[in-house]
């Protein structure tokens, strides 16, 4: 009964697909061929965890190896890979996976933040830390400060880009300085602005004389229109 037993264990290992770490090697190449192709700038990146389903490693090292990245690869933490490893001009395709973490450094509320409040550098902090979700995190003080909150935004939690929004410094029906700037001429007068506008947006607004024209906020009640 025993034999019979051992004999069943043995045919189910030799056929049944296995998760094997990868061998030094095909790891390293692994992890080589993932932190070339890394989309995340500005970020420290590691590779662990390698395992590849079915691969069991040879006596004699494999010729060449290509890895098919996940598309866009932009996903963090456990990731599939495809491997096709080549063997004595022999390629056997692999599926392999491996668990892909990122530092960087992001802005971090240091109290929380009320809806449409003005964020100041005394409100956060940079930290470097493991990120899940990178390519909306705050990774500069200068991205935040000045900026208002879209919505509430609790102490100690890492800041998103869309969870903020310019601070509006020129009012819809709002009085305003029109500047208005070519090469040889330079003429101030006064308008209305017809929409909110933040600094760097362009607005339009209408002139003393009814015309409407469309100028770049450049401070509090200030425009520039360039002809």
């Amino acid at each position: 009964m025993k034999v019979i037993r051992v004999i069943i264990a043995l045919l189910f290992v030799l056929t049944f697909p296995f998760d094997a770490f990868a061998d030094g090697r095909l790891a390293s190449e692994i992890k080589r061929q993932v932190l070339e192709n890394s989309p995340w700038e500005n970020g420290d990146v590691e590779v662990e965890d390698i395992q590849v389903s079915g691969y069991e490693p040879s006596l004699e090292a494999f010729d060449e190896l290509n890895i098919a990245l996940p598309k866009g690869m932009k996903n963090i933490g456990k990731v599939s890979l495809r491997v096709t490893v080549t063997e004595k001009g022999v390629s056997k395709a692999y599926w392999a996976t491996a668990r892909i973490k990122v530092y960087k450094d992001a802005v971090v509320a240091l109290n929380a933040l009320r809806m449409n409040q003005k964020i100041t550098k005394d409100d956060v902090k940079l930290v470097r830390m493991e990120v899940r979700d990178t390519p909306d995190i705050a990774e500069f003080l200068d991205d935040v400060a000045g900026m208002t909150v879209k919505r509430p935004i609790p102490a100690g939690s890492v800041i998103k880009k869309d969870y903020l929004k310019p601070e509006v410094i020129i009012k819809k029906g709002e009085k305003i300085i029109l500047n208005v700037e070519s090469k040889k001429l330079r003429i101030k007068s006064f308008a209305t602005a017809k929409e909110d506008g933040s600094k760097g947006s362009l607005i339009a607004a209408r002139t003393n004389s009814g015309r409407v024209v469309n100028g770049v906020v450049t401070g509090p009640g200030e425009i520039v229109v360039e002809f």
